[in-house]
């Protein structure tokens, strides 16, 4: 189990939302002691959070360290490895294509990457995006390539964990999550747009929203005021390295609650 130094508003919005409506004129003491309490019962080694309520922010504070080692504190605009709050900006790069005529969510994902094995089935990027394909999830079929997770990873090495497997059910059926879904629409993006997903994203998303703190990251990059993850270890904590499972560009973003807030209400 990975601790990650991180709180997110999206995260947590409805766990303080009862509290923001309770406080909205006196906002601070009681959401920064729930806060603080929820981040201590649950072990969270260090966390910015953000809450807001109607386009007023009640709450932006950070809460622990950044750093065991350096005993470095936690700011409100820490920096962090993110990766379910960045998962949706797939679907919205999809969407921008879809506006400038580049291609239609019923269009089949064979016409994209052909070389994809559909074994008899036909997939939409529509299906891609609402996780009704039925293509298998590869987290869930172990990693052949762990040993150099590292390293950055090729479409094909990527699809090899999961291409050619059996499906979950029969496209459409019903709808089961599945990160491989994910990294099948970041290659078509790229396909069409004719970038890599890291350059598109932060031409047509980031830039911009005007968040200054939101980029790509990997281990091959110094990510300023980035903080560090952890996970147990016994009594204790030891590092957890957030980049070994991200093959996918979509994955790889570093960013701040205040950045993540503000990308949100940019897309609105």
């Amino acid at each position: 189990m990975r601790i990650y130094a991180l709180i997110v508003a999206v995260a947590i919005a409805s766990f303080f939302k009862a509290h923001a409506f309770a406080v909205a004129n006196n906002p601070s003491p009681n959401l920064d002691e729930v806060a603080a309490r929820v981040i201590a019962q649950q072990g969270v080694v260090g966390a910015s959070v953000l809450v807001a309520q109607g386009g007023r922010i009640l709450l932006h504070k950070g809460y622990g360290l950044a750093d065991l080692g350096l005993e470095a504190p936690v700011k409100d605009e820490t920096v962090y490895h993110v990766v379910g709050p960045m998962l949706p900006f797939t679907g919205i790069a999809v969407l921008q294509q879809m506006e400038r005529g580049k291609l239609s969510l019923d269009d089949e994902i064979s016409r994209y990457i052909p070389e994809f094995p559909m074994q008899g089935h036909h997939v939409t990027i529509r299906q891609l995006l609402n996780h009704t394909s039925g293509i298998v999830d590869y987290h869930y079929l172990g990693d052949p390539i762990e040993a150099t997770s590292r390293q950055p990873k090729a479409l094909d090495e990527v699809m090899a964990l999961y291409a050619g497997r059996n499906w979950v059910n029969e496209p459409g059926a019903k709808w089961d999550w599945s990160i491989s879904g994910f990294q099948l629409l970041v290659t078509i993006v790229e396909r069409v747009s004719g970038q890599s997903f890291a350059d598109y994203v932060q031409r047509n998303i980031i830039t911009p929203a005007g968040v200054k703190s939101t980029n790509y990251c990997d281990d091959f990059n110094v990510v300023h005021g980035l903080a560090h993850s952890y996970r147990k270890s016994g009594e204790g904590y030891a590092p957890a390295n957030e980049n070994d499972m991200a093959y996918n560009a979509d994955l790889r973003f570093c960013s701040t609650v205040g950045d993540l807030y503000q990308l949100w209400r940019a897309i609105q």
